[in-house]
Formats: structure tokens, C-alpha cells, sequence
């Protein structure tokens, strides 16, 4: 038997609509007893009106939709219903429900439910959380793949190719006179489910790597156009634009989503070299900084302006992830001489910023420099938690792969580490403290 939990699966504030979720034994029932309608035909909406069990006050008119255990989200009965939005009336509904019985779910208690049923496993549940939690729609494409079980597959065939290998090196040790292969080759099979293993360390990589993002930082002399660019770049006027240098000081950033990839673009304050002033020295040592920590930068150059300056600046911050912004270049119809001066190996992208002009060849070049540096995208996401443990299941055939005379019967002990590893810290026994530790991260009411 389940108890009934309910939970508002909606953040607070006005909206149209507000969400709460109930699941447990009868949960349809204990809805049942604040309206006279009638309810728990299963999976279609149904309009009522609520009312307090105890008071018998109007609560709501709310929409209501029942799940049978089969085909609910926790395996359990299930009761969705869908009140007015705002701060109040859900807060009445759910008041009246705790009053009918129902318990306060605490974060992931219904994820955590549909594990111990059987409807997910650990890793798809923990998928829902980066979807719920995602800063791009890459991150959430992959983590969309990994509730689709692309992920959980490849771990059951990593968990099923150990338990395999297991029972050869345990008939290996147990009939040797019936075995007419070469150890070695058992021993190779471990070596190329590492490789397999570390495939997926690389995923999470690519996953740590989307889920921090990228930052582009705008960088050159006063006066040469960044902020106006900035301002194309980010869409809508985020930087006051004027004809005055340095009217930018300290930097400005936006956040935008380029092809599924979380880009922070900055706009900095200018560079001043020659006879700084003592709060120009103060913003020239707050902007090295940022250029240090910097994805990617951008230096921007006036096409009719460029200076020894610029190129001793360029030369000093050159970097493989650079690219040179030739900015203004509706002054001119002829390239400026001084591109002949620039490294042989530079990125180039001529663009007018005011005129809106080679943004996109700008855009194209970022994106490419993304996807130069994050490598292939891979077919789910692994966080944090899983590659951990792929790396300490990987420690333990290391003992294995790296020995120059692995003997088997200590190989079989290591291989039944992995496995015990995979069961329970991966795959997840439903260890009670690792499953409350996964799931108090979750949101409420999911």
C-alpha cells in the first residue's frame, strides 16, 4: 500500500493555470470527496466544481484527469487537476486536499515513485531533472534522448558484456583443459569494453561542457563599434551607443542560444593604453580577466583605423579561439591595406555593424569554433554522478588491462567489482540513501 501524496506542480505567482498532482492508493477517491460530480474515468478531462471537506465552501471550478495505475507516470493512481492560476486558490485546493488525507510530497517523490515501480529507471529519472533544469535546447535534446532509454540501453549492454566476460574467466578457472583460446583474448575483450566505457566519460564531457555554455567576449579600442555590434548580436538595444569614446565602462552581457548552444556575449569597455587614467587602468585590469576566462573573443577593429595598437593587442591576447572583426566597413569599398599586416593564420570577418552586414558569416564562424572545441555530439547526456562512477568502474579494469600478467582469478574479483559497482551506484539497487540523495534535487511535484 502507497500513501497519497499530493504536491503544486507549478511555480508560484499569477499565471492562467495552476497544476497539482496527487498519486497514491484511492487517490481518485479522496479527490472524489470534494466534489459531487463524478470523477475517475481514466485519462479524460473532466470539468467540476471543488469544494472543502470540511467547511464545504467553493474552492475552484478545475479540470480534473484520472490515471489508473498502468499507464500513470508513478505506476500508482494518479489525479492531475488543473485549478486557476495564482497564489490563492491553488494553495486553497491543496490545503483542502492535505485536509482529505493527502501528504506534502517532498522534492522527486514522484520520480522517485515511478522508479520503485518500475516505469523508469534511476537514469531516465535523473534525465527529467537536467530536461526540467536545461540551459540550451541542446542540453535538453540530449536529455530527452537519455529518457528515451538511449543511455539506460548502453549501460545494460556494458552491465550484460561484464556479467558475459565473468562467466568466461569463471569456466576458464574452472574446466582450464576444456579452453584451447589464449587468456590474452578474454583480457582483450575487457580492454575494448573500456574503450567503450570511456566513450561515454567523453559524453559527459560534452555534457559538463553545454550545460556551463560559451562565453564571447568583445574586445578592442574605444570608440571602434562594439557596443553596436553587441547590440546586433544580442538582438535589441542592451548598450547605450553614442559617438563619445568610452561610453562603455566596466562590461554588459546577454545570454543567447545559437543553434541549441548557450552563448554569453560581453561588451567591454575599450582598451586605453596611451596615458590612461587611473579609473581607465582600473577597467583595463577588470577586462584582462574576463579576456583570460574567455571561450572565445572577438577583437574588434574600426576598418578605418587600425593602429599599431590594435596589432600589438592582437599579438598579445592571440589565441587559437580568436577571431579579427573588421568593423565599418561600409566607409569603404576597398579592403583596408593593413589586413597585410595581420598574422597569416587569422580569423578575418569584415562586417558594418550599423548596417547589420556580415553578421551572419560572424554567427557561422562563433558556432564553428563551438563545435570545434566540444567535438562530436553524442547520443545522450551523462552527468556528473554516472561518469563518476565510469570512471571508478574503469580504475578497476584498469588492474586488469594495464597488468603485463594479469592472472584470472584475481581478474574475476575485479570484474565482479565493476558489476557490483554498476548495480548499485549506477544502475541503483533502490539503496534507500542514495535514492533520497539523488531525488532532494529534484523539483516539488515531480
Amino acid at each position: 500500500m502507497s500513501d497519497q501524496i499530493v504536491a503544486i506542480a507549478t511555480p508560484p505567482g499569477e499565471s492562467a493555470l495552476s497544476a497539482i498532482r496527487l498519486s497514491g492508493d484511492d487517490c481518485i477517491s479522496l479527490v472524489q470527496s470534494l466534489t459531487t460530480s463524478s470523477i475517475g474515468e481514466h485519462q479524460k478531462a473532466k470539468r467540476v466544481l471543488l469544494k472543502d471537506p470540511i467547511s464545504g465552501v467553493l474552492l475552484d471550478d478545475v479540470v480534473v484527469i484520472c490515471y489508473r495505475e498502468s499507464s500513470s507516470y508513478t505506476g500508482e493512481e494518479m489525479v492531475e487537476i488543473f485549478c486557476h492560476g495564482g497564489n490563492i486558490t491553488v494553495h486553497n485546493v491543496f490545503n483542502s486536499l492535505v485536509k482529505a488525507g493527502a501528504r506534502p510530497a517532498p522534492p522527486g517523490e514522484f520520480s522517485k515513485r515511478a522508479v520503485l515501480n518500475g516505469k523508469i529507471d534511476i537514469i531516465q529519472a535523473e534525465s527529467i531533472e537536467q530536461i526540467v533544469k536545461a540551459r540550451s535546447s541542446k542540453e535538453a535534446e540530449l536529455s530527452l534522448q537519455t529518457l528515451k532509454g538511449s543511455l539506460s540501453k548502453v549501460l545494460s549492454s556494458i552491465l550484460l558484456q561484464l556479467e558475459e566476460i565473468l562467466v568466461e574467466m569463471d569456466a576458464r578457472l574452472s574446466f582450464p583443459n576444456d579452453v584451447y583460446e589464449e587468456d590474452s583474448l578474454v583480457f582483450l575483450r575487457v580492454k575494448t569494453l573500456q574503450s567503450e566505457i570511456q566513450s561515454l566519460i567523453n559524453a559527459s564531457s560534452y555534457s559538463s561542457i553545454i550545460n556551463k555554455g560559451f562565453s564571447v567576449v568583445l574586445m578592442g579600442k574605444t570608440n571602434v563599434g562594439k557596443s553596436t555590434l553587441f547590440n546586433v548580436l544580442v538582438g535589441f538595444e542592451r548598450t547605450v551607443v553614442s559617438p563619445y569614446p568610452s561610453t562603455t565602462h566596466d562590461y554588459v552581457s546577454e545570454i543567447v542560444s545559437w543553434e541549441g548552444y548557450p552563448i554569453t556575449i560581453f561588451d567591454t569597455a575599450g582598451v586605453i593604453t596611451i596615458n590612461p587614467s587611473p579609473l581607465d587602468e582600473i577597467f583595463n585590469n577588470r577586462m584582462e580577466s574576463l579576456y583570460d576566462s574567455a571561450f572565445m573573443l572577438l577583437y574588434v577593429i574600426d576598418a578605418m583605423d587600425c593602429s599599431q595598437e590594435d596589432l600589438k593587442m592582437i599579438s598579445s591576447n592571440k589565441r587559437p579561439n580568436m577571431v579579427i572583426v573588421v568593423n565599418k566597413t561600409d566607409l569603404s569599398k576597398e579592403d583596408p591595406k593593413w589586413l597585410s599586416n595581420l598574422p597569416d593564420d587569422s580569423r578575418i570577418v569584415k562586417v558594418s555593424a550599423i548596417n547589420k552586414t556580415g553578421i551572419d558569416p560572424l554567427v557561422t564562424s562563433i558556432i564553428d569554433g563551438i563545435k570545434k572545441v566540444i567535438g562530436q555530439e553524442p547520443d545522450y547526456y551523462v552527468n556528473q554522478r554516472q561518469s563518476s562512477i565510469l570512471v571508478n568502474i574503469n580504475n578497476v579494469l584498469d588492474r586488469i588491462t594495464c597488468s603485463s600478467e594479469p592472472f584470472m582469478d584475481m581478474a574475476v574479483e575485479d570484474i565482479k567489482e565493476a558489476i557490483f559497482i554498476m548495480k548499485e551506484e549506477l544502475n541503483v539497487s533502490h539503496s534507500k540513501e542514495l535514492l533520497n540523495d539523488i531525488f532532494s534535487h529534484f523539483c516539488i511535484g515531480k
